[in-house]
């Protein structure tokens, strides 16, 4: 398939600057508002289509059909467009698919707005459950009539302009209108290619599909003018096809959970990733200014005026359920729990992998990230790399660090990786660095970089047993290595479910050095490279603090604070998750967007149950 390993491209500054320019900076802005109106049904579209509705006579026939504060949002998008002088072309329904659009043009530029599912019957059985059907014939029926009806929208156009063609074509959609956007996109690609028009999809927390779906559907398409797309043709395909994801959605965490490990079954083209500020309103769909969008790669971008929105998805199963109440509803609460308790644990990890680079950075005077972060990604991508036999790809990322990067690397570590490299292995090596520094290899760096193996792996044993191992592959101390197991049982219980408390006591109570925990108030807690005191005065930090900010502000009071500040973020982050992590914090990381990425991928690896 010549889709596979192309179909995810990260969105860059230059692709976002295009789509502004080719609309005067309001691409963004005229999707939302698109997107919102989709969503009013066919008794308002006569609103719709006049420019002169007053919000009273709006809001009164919208809050019969929708949420009240959703009706709000949508008469102020309904003024948005009017105001940018966009043209109501139609809006398009198939009842019997459940298929809805609006369309609005302008300056030869159209805008095809596609609804996401409601509640209906239609939209749950014959759409939304077929996307989630990895083989077979069964496909969502709006895919099956999306080309039609998208032909009879330019059929309209060319009605309204004397017969001529548009230059330029969006499809927009969310939710499940995004995975029918690109079916969209796909059936038209090669006739816009022969017809000269330029063509864009712009899907919101599209719901995924079968890669090999979409790439028969184009070849088909394309055989019609008797040409099939090559590999670079293909590429071209895709940069037409931008989604924006926010990490907290429904659909985007149902991809990992449950979708991501079915075989050829994801997104297509380009990736812009959107974090929240703040708590949603329980229903509607809300504009965000560019405060809320700082996430790589738009964070530099100079246009002030971005905006999106994000629609607060409820749980499918909790709204579906009087469809499926007689025969599948116990099922489908255990899944709801199941799903519950997924995501959970996914923001725990990723939690874990932001904070600890936040108490890095922080704790290092927002200067740099140190070894703490980045040798603490070089194990994360070696358990990915081979989570049965980790060692050798952990040791592969190391070498490949020092080469590349090597910054604040400890002696120990430093020397132990030279001379696996002259040696063979890292076990060798080590104990060569042992030898060499006379057996003083008790510091703390196997510490700082050991919570990925807490968060990868079930089984306890497991985590403490590769949590000493690791350690040994720089310091042979047998004070390192205990540090390390520790440090990952605690992660593990946090991760797990346990309270604070509960984890610090259960672990330290009765260790004879590490249990003075509770005893070191905060105005004595101070950093050290020494293994054992970096472990005890990184847990004592932990079980005074309760957020980042007071992490953070403690930390210009502490001696030698960089030394412990990433195991505290660490342990707060697994404890509080990324929903609970400051966004003000999160965005001065420069790397967030590939530290969450890997934490994905360790979850991933986690739901294979290694």
């Amino acid at each position: 398939m010549l889709l596979l390993n192309k179909n995810i491209k990260r969105v860059n500054k230059k692709d976002i600057s295009e789509l502004f320019g080719r609309l005067d900076g309001q691409f963004l802005d005229v999707i939302s508002d698109l997107l919102l109106l989709s969503y009013t049904k066919k008794n308002m579209q006569d609103l719709v289509s006049k420019n002169d509705t007053s919000k009273e006579i709006f809001i009164e026939k919208a809050k019969k059909i929708i949420p009240l504060d959703f009706a709000d949002n949508c008469y102020e998008a309904y003024l948005d467009i009017y105001k940018k002088k966009w043209n109501y072309l139609c809006f398009t329904e198939d009842k019997a698919t459940g298929y809805e659009s609006i369309t609005f043009f302008k300056d030869e530029v159209i805008i095809i707005s596609i609804a996401g599912s409601d509640k209906s019957v239609e939209d749950w059985i014959d759409n939304d459950a077929r996307l989630l059907i990895p083989r077979g014939t069964l496909v969502p029926t709006q895919f099956k009539i999306i080309g039609t009806k998208i032909f009879e929208i330019l059929d309209k156009y060319k009605l309204a302009k004397s017969g001529s063609l548009p230059k330029e074509i969006i499809i927009t959609g969310n939710s499940l209108g995004g995975a029918v956007t690109v079916v969209a996109y796909s059936e038209i690609y090669q006739f816009t290619l022969i017809n000269n028009i330029k063509l864009s999809a712009l899907t919101y927390n599209s719901a995924p599909f079968r890669l090999e779906y979409i790439e028969d559907l184009l070849q088909n398409k394309c055989k019609e003018f008797n040409h099939l797309l090559n590999e670079t043709e293909i590429i071209k395909f895709l940069d037409g096809i931008i989604n924006l994801i926010n990490e907290d959605d429904l659909l985007n965490n149902m991809l990992y959970i449950f979708i991501k490990n079915i075989e050829n079954f994801d997104h297509v083209g380009k990736y812009l990733i959107i974090e929240n500020k703040g708590h949603l309103k329980e229903l509607g769909l809300i504009h965000y200014a560019k405060e809320h969008i700082n996430v790589e790669p738009i964070k530099h971008l100079t246009v002030a005026d971005v905006q999106t929105f994000e629609y607060h998805a409820k749980n499918m199963f909790g709204d579906s359920a009087h469809i499926i109440r007689k025969n599948m509803l116990e099922k489908a609460i255990q899944k709801v729990e199941e799903y519950n308790e997924a995501v959970a644990i996914l923001d725990k990890i990723r939690g874990g992998m932001l904070g600890t680079s936040i108490g890095d950075y922080y704790g290092n005077k927002k200067v740099d990230l140190t070894d703490a972060t980045k040798l603490t990604l070089a194990v994360a991508k070696g358990l990915i790399n081979d989570p049965e036999q980790p060692l050798t790809a952990i040791g592969e990322e190391f070498v490949e660090w020092h080469a590349l990067d090597g910054q604040y690397i400890g002696k120990t570590t430093k020397l132990a990786i030279e001379n696996a490299i002259l040696m063979g292995d890292f076990p060798t090596g080590a104990k060569k660095a042992h030898q060499i520094l006379q057996e003083r290899t008790a510091g703390n760096c196997s510490l700082k970089r050991c919570l990925p193996v807490a968060l990868m792996y079930k089984d306890l044993d497991i985590v403490v047993t590769l949590a000493g191992l690791q350690s040994n592959m720089t310091h042979f101390d047998s004070r390192a290595k205990e540090a390390c197991q520790l440090y990952a049982w605690l992660v593990f219980d946090l991760l797990n479910g346990k309270s604070k408390n509960r984890a610090l006591n259960d672990i330290f109570a009765n260790h004879l050095y590490y249990g003075q925990y509770k005893k070191i108030k905060i105005n004595e807690i101070k950093g050290s490279s020494y293994v054992v005191d970096s472990l005890l005065n990184g847990i004592a930090l932990f079980y005074n603090l309760n957020t980042f900010e007071e992490l953070i502000n403690i930390s210009n009071k502490i001696k030698n604070v960089q030394e412990i500040t990433s195991l505290c973020g660490g342990l707060l982050g697994v404890q509080r998750g990324l929903k609970n992590i400051e966004f003000k914090y999160r965005e001065e990381i420069d790397i967030r967007i590939d530290i969450l990425n890997i934490a994905g991928n360790i979850f991933d690896e986690r739901m294979k149950k290694h």
